[in-house]
């Protein structure tokens, strides 16, 4: 778990970072083995080359409780309902 290794900022180094150079080439530069990729995410490039941003299932998981816990955080209660907009593309 993430929190067991990020204690402070210092301990922010030494996690792996990928850069957006990485993204705009082959994927076999990304750290995570092709069949755990379960859906991209494509830029549209307005800043330069579009990026195709590789999720994993536990990447999508994780998005949904960090998401859902920004909706509790506004104020929105569970059963609420409310539209959600994120996209992606199946693989």
């Amino acid at each position: 778990m993430l929190n067991s290794y990020v204690r402070s900022c210092t301990d922010l180094a030494q996690l792996p970072f990928i850069s957006s150079e990485m993204l705009t080439g082959s994927m076999s530069k990304v750290s995570m083995a092709y069949d755990d990729i379960v859906r991209y995410c494509h830029t549209s490039g307005s800043t330069g080359t579009p990026k195709r941003v590789p999720y994993t299932r536990k990447d999508v998981e994780n998005a949904v409780i960090s998401q859902a816990r920004s909706y509790l955080f506004a104020g929105v209660e569970p059963f609420d309902k409310c539209l959600c907009t994120m996209t992606y593309q199946a693989v």
